[in-house]
C-alpha cells in the first residue's frame, strides 16, 4: 500500500517510536507534544500515521483537518482479524502492551477500539466516517487502491497487494461463544467495517 502512496504523494511519516524496552520507547506524552508542521508541506503531501496514542489521536494532533478541506484517508481491517493480529504482534514483539493472559481474554476485553481511535465521541458509523474523503479496507485493498487512483486521476498500474502477517501465529481455536461475545461487544467496529466495505463498492 505504501508503494502506491509513494507514487502519488510525498509521504511524511508520523509514528511514535516504539520499543520492547521502555527506556528506548518514546513516551506518549513526548510524542503528543507536537505534530508535523503542515505549513511546510506541499499540496501533494501525505501525513501517514496510526494516531493511536492518547494525546495524539488525529482529532487532537491535527484538529484543523476536520474543517480546512484536508482530504482524510483511512483503511480499516476486519475487527476480529485486527484484534487477533494486535494480540499476537504485541505478545511476540513487546511493542504493544498486552495485559491479558490469553487470546480469549484479550478478545473478551475488546470494546470497539477502531471507533475509539477514529472519533472522540463514537456513536454511529456514519457520523464517524463522515469527515473522511476516502475509506477502504485491508481485505479489499487492491480494488480500493484502484478506486482511489481513479478518484485522484493517478496511474492505476499498481502491483497486487498480498497482506502477510510477519509476526507468525501459533495454532489457535476460538470457541463460538467467544466469537459471538466479541461480535456483540464490538458492534460499532463491525458497523464501521461494513460501511467501509459498502463505501468500497463501485
Amino acid at each position: 500500500m505504501r508503494i502506491a502512496f509513494a507514487r502519488w504523494f510525498l509521504i511524511t511519516y508520523d509514528y511514535r517510536q516504539r520499543s520492547p524496552t521502555p527506556e528506548n520507547e518514546q513516551s506518549p506524552a513526548d510524542f503528543a507534544k507536537a505534530g508535523i508542521d503542515r505549513s511546510k508541506l506541499r499540496n501533494n503531501a501525505l501525513i501517514c500515521g496510526h494516531f493511536d496514542t492518547e494525546g495524539a489521536y488525529l482529532w487532537q494532533r491535527y484538529s484543523e483537518v476536520y474543517h480546512d478541506g484536508t482530504r482524510l484517508i483511512t483503511f480499516l481491517r476486519h475487527p476480529l482479524e485486527r484484534a487477533i493480529s494486535h494480540y499476537f504482534f504485541g505478545t511476540k514483539t513487546g511493542y504493544l502492551p498486552i495485559t491479558e493472559n490469553s487470546l480469549t481474554d484479550f478478545l473478551l476485553a475488546c470494546h470497539n477500539p477502531m471507533a475509539g481511535l477514529l472519533s472522540p465521541n463514537p456513536k454511529n458509523a456514519a457520523d464517524i466516517l463522515a469527515p473522511y474523503w476516502f475509506v477502504g479496507t485491508l481485505e479489499n485493498a487492491n480494488e480500493d487502491l484502484l478506486r482511489l487512483a481513479k478518484m485522484m486521476a493517478q496511474p492505476d498500474d499498481i502491483l497486487p497487494i498480498t497482506h502477510v502477517n510477519h509476526t507468525g501465529r501459533p495454532v489457535y481455536d476460538l470457541p463460538n461463544d467467544v466469537i459471538a461475545t466479541f461480535n456483540a461487544n464490538n458492534a460499532l467496529d463491525f458497523a464501521l467495517y461494513n460501511q467501509a466495505r459498502n463505501f468500497s463498492t463501485p
